[in-house]
Parts: structure tokens; sequence; C-alpha cells
């Protein structure tokens, strides 16, 4: 049996600190945006933790049914939300998105269809948003978990980042696309003296007593721009979005202009390949012989990723600008430090068959294995 593997690959950078905590001698260009949060009015939040707020976030947050008009155009290829919902979901042509009192209905966020539930924010992005869906995203959070050894690459950077300040400054995390919620709420575990955010284009499904005090949930569009976000995070994090994502190098560019000076993004997505064990080889995509007798040949898993793969493409998702700006990494990034630029690669098997003389590894690799095998099948 072939020993496939898909492959994950990932990029991380950081904004050129201006103390010189990393030791990076480049200077993020221009001046640093203002870390102080927009107004309510200038942009659309919905917090399903409201009792996670502190006293300044609850006096400035929108309650109520009220809607604003929001600065931010929707782009082209991006739905509006449906009219007539309920009396406080009435879109507009010129209204983006919504803020809502933590009591808002949850219903207003999602749409059924076929009997499973999925975002009601934007067409693009194709998956569901209910609780089988949530459950294989934590199977795939725990096999890249222990694929990359932690919850994220490059440790000794991040973790020097989220040090707490000797002068008391609170630091600040972000989960773009944060799915069931599972990263977000193991680094707020892990980093009680950060503030985490995590966003999403549907509500989570979480145990409000599991969730830290320090962690939140925010329901916003990343396609509809994150100035409201700008200069305010030490940590972004960004996995397996992409199929959502209309310009994946624009993303990038307005992720990292949220960063604080001397903070980290990293980037991590699939390229929807699967290889032979060398991880060189792709395998080849499975097809019928319409002129020859005998079974069907190649892998009808490289098949569907290869389906999956067009049919994003077909729907808008910028996938092509995800592969590419993947692999070519930050370096020209005006924001980042090139110095602190880094590029890699994660192999992870798609079935428990792997074999390694050491008893220790080949448990762990299997066990990824079958985690990914699920990840794959279970939708």
């Amino acid at each position: 049996m072939d020993r496939d593997a898909i492959h994950q690959s990932s990029t991380a950078a950081e904004q050129a600190p201006q103390s010189g905590r990393h030791a990076q001698t480049v200077k993020r260009n221009g001046t640093p945006p203002s870390a102080s949060p927009c107004p309510p009015s200038t942009y659309a939040r919905y917090d399903q933790m409201a009792q996670n707020y502190s006293s300044s976030q609850a006096a400035t947050s929108v309650t109520g049914a009220s809607y604003h008009h929001h600065v931010r155009a929707r782009p082209s290829g991006v739905a509006n939300m449906e009219d007539g919902r309920t009396d406080a979901v009435t879109a507009t042509d010129q209204d983006s998105f919504y803020s809502y009192h933590s009591s808002q209905d949850l219903s207003s966020f999602v749409k059924e269809i076929d009997g499973r539930m999925f975002n009601a924010q934007s067409e693009l992005y194709m998956m569901p948003s209910d609780n089988g869906e949530f459950q294989r995203l934590d199977k795939q959070h725990y096999a890249l978990v222990l694929g990359l050894g932690g919850l994220y690459p490059c440790p000794n950077v991040v973790e020097s980042i989220l040090e707490p300040s000797n002068q008391g400054e609170p630091r600040s995390i972000l989960d773009l696309g944060c799915g069931s919620g599972i990263w977000a709420i193991e680094m707020a575990r892990k980093y009680p003296n950060a503030a985490v955010v995590a966003l999403d284009l549907a509500p989570c499904s979480v145990d409000l007593e599991a969730v830290p005090s320090n962690c939140r949930f925010e329901i916003d569009d990343i396609n509809l721009g994150l100035s409201h976000y700008h200069g305010q995070f030490d940590v972004i994090h960004a996995r397996c979005i992409g199929s959502g994502i209309l310009s994946y190098g624009e993303m990038m560019l307005d992720v990292e202009a949220c960063l604080k000076p001397g903070g980290i993004a990293i980037f991590i997505d699939g390229d929807m390949t699967v290889y032979q064990e060398d991880m060189v080889s792709p395998i080849e995509i499975g097809h019928d012989e319409d002129d020859a007798p005998g079974p069907p040949r190649g892998s009808w898993m490289a098949r569907l990723a290869r389906e999956m793969r067009f049919a994003a493409v077909l729907n808008g998702s910028d996938i092509d600008g995800l592969e590419n700006r993947i692999d070519e990494g930050m370096w020209d990034h005006h924001l980042i430090d090139p110095a602190s630029v880094g590029v890699g690669s994660l192999f992870t098997p798609i079935g428990p068959w792997l074999q390694s003389p050491n008893s220790h590894e080949q448990q762990q690799l299997q066990y990824i294995g079958s985690l990914i095998r699920q990840d794959l099948t279970v939708c």
C-alpha cells in the first residue's frame, strides 16, 4: 500500500521590533498604527463571551438590536446577509455586517442546507459550521499539533514574544478562522497573561464554563478587512483558512498590519496534494481507463483533493495565491523584518500504516495518520 502524505506549508515572520527585542536591525517602515481599538460604530463585532469583557470593553460594546452603517465596503464575491431573518438583521447594499449583543439569536449567523449548518455571512467558504465539522477540526488540530510538536512553529520566538512584560503591558493573540475554537482556548490556558481573540464566520459551539476568562470569540469576515485590529496583537495565527479568502496576498498584508512592532504572524495551510512516501513524488490522480480493461488507476484520495481544490477556485477562493504566497514567504513585505521570515513544510500521513524503527515515533506517526484519515473522511 502506498504510504501517502498530505503536505502542509507554513510561513512566519516578525514585524521589526522597536526595542530590538529579537535582535533584528531592520525597522518597520512608517509610523506604527494606533493600538487603541476603533469605536463600535466603525466595525461589527459579535461577542459570544460577553462575560469575558473588561469593564472598558463592556462600556464600549454595542448592545441591543441596533446596527450601524460601516465604513468597510463588501468586496465583490462576498454575499450580503439575507434580508428579513430577524428585525435586527436587515441587510442593505451599504451595510456589510452588524454588531450584536451577546444575547442575539445565533441562528442569524448560520443557515441549513441538506441537513448541515453553514455560515450565513460568506458564500466563499463552503465547509459546514456545525458540531460534526467542529469534531473534524478538532482531529485536524491534534494531528497538526503532534506534527509541529506544539501549538505553533518557531516556539522560542513565540514564547519570547508572549513573556510577561516587566512594564505590565498585556500580551495579545488573534486566531483567524478559529473553527471549533480549540487552538484559541489552549493558547489562553497556556498564556493566562495574554488576551486571546478568536474570530470566525460563524459562532463556535463551546462550553462556556471551559473557556478561560482571557479568551473571547468574535464573528467577522476577514475579507471585509481588519483595519479595526491594526497594531493590536503580538501573535496572529491563521491556519487552514485559504479556501475562504478572496485574495491571500492582500489578506497577509492586512494581517501583518494588525501586529504590534516585534509581533509575529503565522500562516499555515495545505496544498491539496497527496505525495508518495518520499514526500517529493505526487501520487497519480485516480482515473478510469476508457480504452483498456481492468480497474481504475491512481489514487482516488488524490482525485478528491484535486476536485476540492478546483471547486474552491471556481467558487472564487484564491487558492493559487495561497500556494504562491505561502511558498514565497514574506521577505518583500514592507512591514516585516526580512531577517525574521521562515518557511517550512510539514508532511502528515493520511493513514495509520507507517512503520518506524523507533517505537515512539511509529506510535506518533500512526496516531497522526489515524487523525488525518478521520479529518479527510468525516465531513
